[in-house]
């Protein structure tokens, strides 16, 4: 790779620390009115960090940029399935499979770090392309599609012949024109997804609160994984008792996909189920203290979610579950806490333990 390096440079290069890659081009129109009308509708619900780099993120182009193109890269996210039994457990939580293992935001960034060195030798920059993994207001799914890693699924997941939708997705925003970059054609996206997807809707029949509104449109009120992750306060009521004891996210509408664990062979190791960390009791993620919890999710990406936010999901678990004595114990401990939220959501929990709720009920 010398000289200003080609697309195909490029995605042999990444190719070397990544199992899938492919250039997009800034040019082209953007989904500047379908993002309007998302904000304009309050589908982003409390994520006011969207909203105010929405310019950025409806329109990421040279001016805005500084890319005249994108190097977009995958990492495959290969799990070893969760025993069926134990999966299913009404006394056990569940954690997401992006949150398994080391933190994907730090399993991308040195591999990430060391390609963008190698372009910047190659093609003579002086300094190395701007990386990004979830951490830079540009739309990342739009664009994996534009560059032709895979199609816009009805989850509004990207989906590839990677593995599904199991990936996570970082790059390298490039102050040049690869030759040889396929420019953008939406009519050909478009009829990607259309056949990618066919008639089959089952993410959105899988989708126990609605989220899914319309295909391709996700409203974040309405969705689990918003509710587990990026929901500040209390969880609203009408999603407390139906998260499906989800702790930290949702796959719920990517293990029904069957474009998913079509791919099983790719330079990404196997991550191993812990129950104890992935599935853990209710009653024993409740028992963590910030410090116990801190040592044991700190490298992965439920850290993020902080003490606080942990035992409030897990509390509106508890919440669904058989409630013996021991449940309630566990609930009643925090019902003290020096946390508000976390306060009203035990009580709230213990009432419905009480009232032996008439409520829809979590069972998967």
């Amino acid at each position: 790779m010398t000289g200003r390096p080609s697309a195909n440079d490029l995605v042999e290069a990444a190719l070397e620390h990544f199992d899938a890659a492919a250039v997009a081009l800034a040019d082209g129109p953007w989904r500047e009115a379908a993002w309007s009308a998302w904000f304009s509708a309050g589908c982003h619900a409390d994520m006011g960090w969207l909203e105010r780099t929405a310019s950025l993120r409806a329109r990421p182009d040279t001016a805005a940029s500084g890319a005249f193109a994108w190097l977009i890269v995958a990492r495959a996210l290969r799990t070893e399935p969760p025993p069926l039994a134990l999966w299913q457990d009404p006394r056990r939580g569940r954690v997401a499979r992006y949150a398994w293992g080391l933190d994907y935001h730090l399993a991308m960034r040195e591999p990430l770090a060391r390609l963008a060195e190698a372009i910047r030798r190659a093609a003579g920059l002086t300094a190395p392309p701007r990386g990004f993994v979830d951490t830079a207001p540009v739309p990342e799914k739009e664009l994996a599609a534009r560059a032709g890693l895979g199609f816009v699924g009805r989850n509004t997941l990207v989906i590839t012949d990677l593995d599904g939708s199991w990936f996570s997705l970082g790059g390298l925003a490039l102050p040049w024109r690869p030759a040889g970059a396929a420019p953008y054609d939406p009519a050909t996206a478009a009829h990607a997804a259309d056949r990618g997807c066919g008639t089959c809707r089952r993410c959105r029949s899988a989708c126990p609160t609605g989220a899914l509104v319309e295909d391709r449109m996700l409203d974040a009120r309405r969705c689990i994984a918003w509710a587990t992750i990026e929901c500040r306060g209390e969880i609203p009521e009408t999603l407390r008792g139906r998260l499906h004891r989800w702790l930290a996210g949702c796959d719920l509408c990517q293990e029904c996909c069957p474009w998913n664990g079509r791919r099983p062979d790719t330079r990404t190791p196997r991550t191993a189920f812990d129950p104890e960390q992935h599935a853990p009791l209710l009653v024993a993620a409740l028992a963590l203290s910030p410090d116990s919890f801190r040592k044991r999710y700190g490298s992965s990406a439920v850290a993020r979610l902080g003490w606080t936010r942990w035992i409030r999901n897990a509390l509106c678990a508890a919440a669904t579950a058989p409630a013996d004595a021991d449940v309630r114990a566990a609930v009643r401990r925090h019902l003290d806490s020096s946390d508000a939220v976390v306060r009203a959501t035990a009580l709230w929990a213990l009432r419905r333990l009480d009232a032996g709720s008439d409520e829809e009920s979590d069972s998967p």
